[in-house]
């Protein structure tokens, strides 16, 4: 014979999940790579305060920085051409060499392919982007022209990856057959880097000219300025639209900042003192509020009340 819950029970049941759902907060971690010759990636509370997370292999300097879906981070190690997997526990392992040294940008597909630009800095070679398998296989994703120096990416919600050039004052988007095309032109002499894209698919990059400004590009390539007064190696949205922007803060990179930036612009300081940032991930996870674990485990016992038999 089959029972089968009363009305009342999954009403009951449907506010537990919405409690569960509405009242939580949202722990946030940021970790950003420090590029130094002995290099490290750290870790950055709600509160702003950095810890080493990970120390890298010695004589590393790593650049950039990205997760994959398990929690695990990367990083793109520019001296020794290597790409470095650390897992949530901190510990550090060769995820797969590159064919030549100097890669800087990491980002992720939705297939859990991670992507690495190669500038090389030579008017003898061209740069490339190469694509990295779960497995650690590497091979040629795109082929750049003579003279160009690409950077930090992003991938775009309907997978189009997008690179910025920083030297040559432009961002490409790159098809899933690497084909490249030109996406938009930044102001003469911006020295661009990082990328990021919001829930809207707005792009951001830096333009590190002057003061610095953060520009805001939609997806039919209109720019405008979108916050001034700070410019930005990486950058990254939380889970609340705040975009975090990491400056390595003065001519010797020994006063480097994070910049929060609200989504109406509005800049402050959210960490201060760091060596040289260069990336940075944000993560967000929920969390239950006191209150959100009082009222389900009220709601589950009223519901427990409702299913257990007379004088039980």
């Amino acid at each position: 014979m089959k029972h089968s819950l009363p009305k009342t029970s999954f009403l009951i049941l449907a506010i537990c999940a919405w409690i569960a759902a509405s009242a939580c907060t949202q722990a946030q971690e940021i970790y950003v790579t420090i590029a130094a010759y002995a290099g490290a990636i750290v870790k950055v509370d709600a509160g702003g305060t950095a810890t080493t997370f990970a120390g890298l292999p010695a004589a590393s300097y790593p650049i950039g920085l990205a997760r994959d879906g398990g929690g695990n981070l990367y990083t793109a190690d520019f001296s020794l051409g290597l790409i470095s997997k650390v897992t949530p526990g901190g510990v550090v392992s060769n995820f797969a060499s590159m064919p030549h040294p100097y890669p800087v940008g990491l980002a992720f597909d939705g297939s859990g392919n991670l992507f690495a630009s190669m500038p090389y800095f030579s008017a003898f070679a061209n740069d490339k982007i190469f694509k990295i398998t779960p497995d650690g296989t590497v091979s040629t994703f795109a082929n750049f022209p003579l003279g160009r120096n690409v950077g930090f990416m992003a991938f775009a919600s309907d997978g189009t990856l997008y690179a910025v050039d920083g030297n040559n004052d432009r961002i490409d988007k790159i098809d899933g057959a690497g084909a490249i095309n030109l996406f938009t032109t930044l102001p003469s002499g911006s020295h661009a880097a990082g990328l990021a894209f919001d829930a809207s698919g707005n792009l951001y990059t830096a333009n590190n000219s002057g003061a610095g400004e953060i520009l805001k590009i939609t997806p039919a390539g209109a720019m405008s300025t979108f916050a001034t007064g700070t410019g930005a190696n990486g950058m990254a949205f939380d889970g609340d639209v705040n975009l975090f922007a990491v400056n390595s803060g003065d001519p010797n990179n020994v006063s480097g900042v994070i910049k929060k930036i609200t989504p109406s612009g509005t800049v402050s300081t959210f960490a201060t003192g760091l060596y040289n940032p260069q990336a940075i991930v944000v993560v967000q996870t929920p969390e239950p509020t006191s209150a959100a674990l009082l009222l389900g485990g009220t709601a589950l016992l009223a519901l427990r009340r409702r299913r257990s038999p007379a004088g039980a």
